[in-house]
């Protein structure tokens, strides 16, 4: 049984969840359904899978150590990570031309920055006082 306050059980319920979302969105929908050959799909796949363990991780050291940082750090790269790769195979599939990936990619990082910047204020904002 899984102990709630040990980080090793944090980053095994990471490792099982990235792991059905990877051969869910990979392999059935991007390689069976698109046809995308799964050496296209090795690097992106791992990728996204190391930034989801790195989540688990932040989201243990943010929510148990009381570091918003760790939180707020891990949650932004995979976010980051899986935003970038959903422009990727947009681009890859035709959905966006090549010629504007770039600014796309530029648009994303600045608004997802500033979101995780206003997001980590207002928590010390909002956040509860310990009264003695």
């Amino acid at each position: 049984m899984l102990d709630n306050d040990q980080l090793t059980s944090w980053l095994l319920i990471g490792l099982l969840s990235v792991a059905m979302f990877l051969f869910i969105v990979f392999f059935v929908v991007l390689h069976l359904g698109y046809g995308l050959p799964l050496s296209a799909l090795l690097l992106p796949a791992m990728l996204l899978g190391a930034a989801g363990i790195l989540a688990s991780a932040g989201l243990f050291l943010g929510t148990r150590r009381g570091a918003p940082v760790f939180l707020f750090a891990g949650l932004g790269v995979y976010c980051a990570v899986f935003i970038c790769e959903g422009i990727y195979f947009a681009s890859r599939l035709g959905y966006v031309s090549p010629a504007r990936t770039p600014h796309l990619y530029a648009a994303c990082m600045i608004i997802l920055t500033a979101d995780f910047v206003v997001s980590y204020y207002l928590y010390q904002y909002l956040r509860p006082t310990k009264k003695p």
